[in-house]
Order: C-alpha cells, then structure tokens, then sequence
C-alpha cells in the first residue's frame, strides 16, 4: 500500500471514529422522544429525532446492489454498526443468541466500513446464512445526514407499515430490543 493510500486510510478510519465515537454509550429514543443516559457522551450533540417513517436513504448491499430503504416491504429492522466496535459485537451476539425472534423482520446490518469487513462480521455473528439478514454499505456523511450523529451500534424497529416503533441509541440489553419486537 502506498503511502497517499495509507493516509487515506487513516483519515477514513480516524472519521469513522469520530462518528461513532460514543461506541457503547447508552442511549435510548423512542419516536420523537429522547432519553439519554448519564455516561452518554456530551461532545457528541444529541441524535436528530428519528423519523417516523423508513428514511429515504439509498445503501449499497455487499454485492452492489443498490437498495432505496424507503422502498423496502414488511417489518424492518435496521442496525447502523461499526465491525470493529465491541458494543456492537457484543449487541450481535446477542442478537444472533434470539435470531427466531427477528424472522418476521428484514433486517439491515448498514456501515460505512469496507465489503470485505462487513462480510467477516456477517460471518462471525453467523448472519450469514440467514435469508433475512443483509449487510449494507453507505458512506459516514448519508449516516449523518439521514440519522444525524448517533451511537454505534443504533437500532430502528420499523412496522410493517414503515412506521417507527422504537430507536435505541448506544449498544442496548436485547431484553429491551425484544420487548418491541
């Protein structure tokens, strides 16, 4: 890897975690109502009120296919992560522990980290061979503009229809997840 690459690389990975940078630090939204905990960070200003409707926002699947969220058909989750936050991880695996609850969702893992990386998470949290679950790519600046600065990982429950029923801020007990669900 060059030089000019490597550096880019950096800055990439410097910016991602400067987004994410409340990685873990508890918050939780409901529609139109925030509530954040005591650890979450202030540098970080308060996430944008989430919508209560999908978001116009248009992600990348792991094999290109370009995919419009607003367009998308059922219940739906979507979960924006970092592959190499532990909170994340963590929040996976226990989600993966309860994949038979997310079964009547469509569920959208979405990051602004590499294919090769998302494809490694989606296989060590398993989530690979589950028809239901898909790996998304979008870059940093469509995250803040559609969901404006949030914790990594965030979690928006969407009814079959599109209506918000819940947005949780910050890595969150699954016992909390899967009382919406």
């Amino acid at each position: 890897m060059d030089d000019a690459m490597r550096t880019l690389t950096q800055l990439f990975v410097l910016f991602s975690i400067a987004l994410f940078a409340a990685c873990g630090k508890q918050a939780s939204t409901e529609t139109g109502n925030e509530q954040a905990s005591v650890d979450s960070v202030a540098a970080v200003s308060a996430p944008k009120p989430a919508k209560n409707e999908l978001p116009e926002l248009t992600v990348n699947l792991l094999n290109g296919t370009p995919v419009n969220l607003r367009t998308l058909k059922g219940k739906v989750i979507l979960i924006l992560y970092q592959p190499d936050c532990d909170h994340c991880q963590r929040e996976s695996t226990a989600l993966r522990e309860h994949i038979e609850t997310l079964q009547p969702y469509e569920v959208y893992f979405i990051t602004a980290s590499t294919v090769q990386e998302s494809e490694a998470f989606a296989k060590a949290y398993k989530f690979n061979d589950q028809i239901n679950v898909h790996f998304a790519l979008t870059p940093v600046e469509k995250i803040i503009n559609t969901f404006g600065p949030i914790s990594a990982p965030s979690l928006y429950v969407y009814s079959e229809d599109h209506a918000l029923v819940k947005h949780f801020n910050g890595e969150t007990p699954v016992e909390d997840i899967l009382k919406v669900l």
